[in-house]
């Protein structure tokens, strides 16, 4: 199986879309030095267990991520951004099972010494833990 982590990669990095803007600029948790902007980088900052009633054959896991957009411009940086949200609320996998992706909040941030436009994404899935 999977980690969630791989299967976001290979998700992201095949959707139409978002490959058109970004290419092969997805990372996961760091950037290198010095990308090819617009470029996307993600990572983990919570894991916590969702408390359900019976039904479900494995336990739900609510898994916080945080998506770092980082454009040249803000047109650009909008455009990234407005793309990988759509991207994120269509992402459904079997490996590992994804139940629901819901975007938590957004925020915008200046990188005045590096020139660059920042947005943060945060989106909570919902996964089945094997």
């Amino acid at each position: 199986m999977a980690s969630l982590g791989e299967s976001l990669y290979d998700y992201l990095s095949k959707r139409p879309g978002l490959s058109a803007r970004v290419g092969k600029n997805i990372y996961p948790t760091r950037m290198p030095q010095a990308p090819t902007l617009p470029a996307i980088v993600f990572h983990q900052i919570a894991r916590r267990p969702v408390h359900v009633k019976k039904g479900y054959v494995n336990p739900i896991v609510d898994v916080l991520m945080q998506f770092d957009v980082l454009a040249t411009t803000y047109e650009e940086l909008d455009a990234v951004a407005s793309e990988l949200k759509r991207a994120l609320y269509d992402y459904k996998d079997t490996s590992p099972h994804i139940y629901d992706v819901m975007v938590e909040g957004e925020r915008d941030g200046d990188e005045i010494d590096l020139r660059q436009f920042h947005r943060s994404i945060d989106c909570s899935i919902w996964l089945a833990e094997e």
